[in-house]
């Protein structure tokens, strides 16, 4: 009888259920700077699976197919360009703050790490981040 009561409990319990209007919990990447490899400065290369995406950044652009195919044959003609901005959080997280596109493209691609810079920011300053570095995309 505790059984059943704990199953339909389980059933029942609120903090399972996601609302059309919530956001289900985020995956947080395991951090482990032993695998990161210093390329000068603030410049590391780091495996594609340390990274967390930004919460807003989905809201915030629209994706768009075509560009992003067109990215992914770019970086597989010729790898990544540009490194992508991480932001080193004191929790831990190092969450993207610019070069979603491109880590997404590597991702497909199955490349392994990643040039990034490593900076130390705030919330706000992570927003400004995501707008400013993102000047030829769609905003709306």
């Amino acid at each position: 009888m505790a059984k059943k009561s704990k199953e339909i409990a389980a059933k029942n319990d609120a903090s399972n259920i996601v609302l059309p209007n919530q956001t289900p919990v985020r995956y947080i990447a395991k951090v482990d700077k032993n695998d990161w490899v210093n390329l000068g400065g603030n410049l590391w290369e780091i495996p594609i699976t340390q990274f967390t995406e930004h919460p807003d950044n989905r809201t915030i652009f629209k994706s768009n197919y075509k560009e992003n195919v067109m990215l992914k044959n770019n970086i597989a003609a010729s790898g990544v360009l540009v490194p992508i901005i991480a932001n080193m959080r004191q929790d831990g997280e190092l969450r993207v703050v610019s070069g979603h596109r491109r880590l997404s493209a590597c991702e497909e691609l199955e490349v392994l790490s990643i040039r990034a810079e490593i900076v130390e920011i705030s919330d706000e300053e992570e927003l400004l981040f995501l707008f400013s570095t993102t000047q030829y995309r769609d905003w709306e």
